[in-house]
């Protein structure tokens, strides 16, 4: 259903009147975004993004119904409703590429270039920026938002950033000789016992790609670097 190289994939979950089960959504660099049905494989929908702008991000608001957003080339952001997967509206502001994107509790934060905006009311039809994060320095190539919520992690072509989910401090700052391009956070059994805890839950470690293919990872409650 692609025509051009597939750029992301996202898992949404509904259970409503007419949809039920799990989708994933793929966007590609010609601007189409495909919804499939995870259990049979099949293309349910095939979609494009406004001014069919390449696809570079993709988030949901929640994890069942909500809105999927798409950080699109040139800065725009398209949301479609994960109901009827059609799309819901068009956020401008932005002025580069739209690279990554990350639900933090129950905002969304959006990154391109160096400058990170903070939205409120995501589920309405007019979502609102309400802080405007511009710390970095380098520009931001992803975002991970981690599931104890106590911390953002915002990965750059110069290294990582670590950020309060709240109150947007500074928590740590850490180099690597590549960009961060993808980011997971792993669970791990047990803890560290008496370990000087900074920001993560107990048991968990931050994986992440920087480069083309260096594998790198640190402890979430220190950012100590870890093995790999």
């Amino acid at each position: 259903q692609h025509d051009d190289t597939r750029k992301t994939l996202l898992v949404t979950n509904w259970d409503g009147d007419n949809v039920h089960g799990s989708f994933v959504w793929s966007g590609d660099e010609a601007g189409a975004v495909c919804i499939w049905d995870a259990q049979t494989g099949c293309c349910l929908r095939r979609t494009r993004t406004a001014y069919q702008r390449r696809v570079c991000s993709m988030a949901a608001t929640r994890h069942t119904a909500g809105h999927v957003w798409v950080g699109c080339q040139g800065g725009v952001i398209c949301t479609f409703d994960t109901r009827t997967f059609e799309l819901w509206g068009i956020l401008a502001g932005h002025t580069q590429d739209v690279l990554a994107i990350a639900r933090v509790g129950s905002n969304m934060w959006t990154a391109a270039g160096h400058v990170v905006w903070v939205w409120d009311n995501c589920e309405s039809s007019d979502p609102q920026v309400k802080k405007e994060l511009n710390c970095f320095g380098k520009d931001i190539l992803s975002l991970l938002a981690s599931r104890s919520g106590l911390f953002v992690l915002c990965g750059s072509i110069a290294g990582f950033v670590v950020l309060d989910a709240l109150s947007c401090d500074t928590l740590a700052v850490g180099s690597v000789a590549e960009g961060i391009t993808q980011v997971v956070e792993v669970s791990r059994w047990g803890g560290a016992e008496g370990a000087d805890s900074k920001v993560g839950g107990e048991g968990s470690e931050v994986w992440c790609i920087h480069g083309n293919s260096v594998l790198g990872c640190w402890d979430s409650r220190t950012f100590s670097s870890g093995q790999c």
